[in-house]
């Protein structure tokens, strides 16, 4: 029986020693826990300043492309993000925003991706970037923020000069300078002339000149 009451006893040991690294486990999450709490309430008062911050830029953005463009915000626990799905044929295009905190509530979190699906276009998919919860600059995330968006434009224009059916889709939004035709936003246009019943968009006052001269050539 002696070897069998050393089994035993090497078995207890065991799941002693099992149990107290639960033990240690809990403990370190109940601390983690504690720790945590104060912080991710700081969180939450950045993460509202940055949103109240970027709103009125996001908002713009959204605006400019109301034909084209469906929002969809998103609350996940301390995650906030906008999902923005794009009009077009010849792909699926989508930009999201997110928002949250790192493991330990240390840094704030911003991540910008794109997603064309397929690609038809080059395009950056993602970008990150990360402050110290208690110093983050406002005139950082705001530059970050409108590269991405500037940087999305360029992706969505490149991809709407390959896609046929989204430029039909978007023709009393685009117009095209009757001398360099190229095609560009209506609301963009230096100057206008209307013309035996017909509206002439120019980009720039070039052009505009030159188009006047062409008439009077005539």
């Amino acid at each position: 029986m002696t070897d069998v009451d050393n089994l035993i006893r090497r078995i207890d040991q065991e799941l002693a020693v099992d149990v107290k690294a639960q033990k240690a486990a809990w403990a370190e999450v109940v601390r983690t826990n504690r720790e945590r709490g104060p912080r991710l309430q700081r969180y939450e008062a950045v993460a509202k300043h940055l949103i109240e911050l970027l709103k009125p830029r996001l908002d713009a953005f959204i605006q400019r492309f109301k034909a084209v463009v469906k929002a969809e915000p998103s609350v996940r626990e301390h995650t906030r993000a906008m999902n923005l799905a794009f009009t077009a044929t010849i792909a699926k295009v989508s930009l999201r925003f997110e928002m949250f905190p790192d493991e330990d509530v240390s840094h704030v979190r911003l991540e910008c991706t794109q997603e064309i699906i397929p690609v038809v276009v080059r395009y950056d998919k993602q970008s990150v970037v990360e402050f110290p919860l208690d110093a983050v600059p406002d005139d950082a995330v705001v530059q970050w923020f409108d590269e991405r968006i500037l940087s999305f434009v360029k992706t969505y224009l490149a991809l709407v000069r390959q896609d046929a059916t989204l430029r039909e889709h978007l023709k009393e939004l685009f117009v095209e300078d009757p001398v360099t035709k190229i095609r560009f936003p209506k609301y963009l246009a230096s100057s206008t002339l209307e013309r035996d019943g017909q509206t002439y968009y120019f980009v720039d006052e070039d052009t505009h000149r030159e188009f006047e001269k062409g008439l009077a050539a005539r």
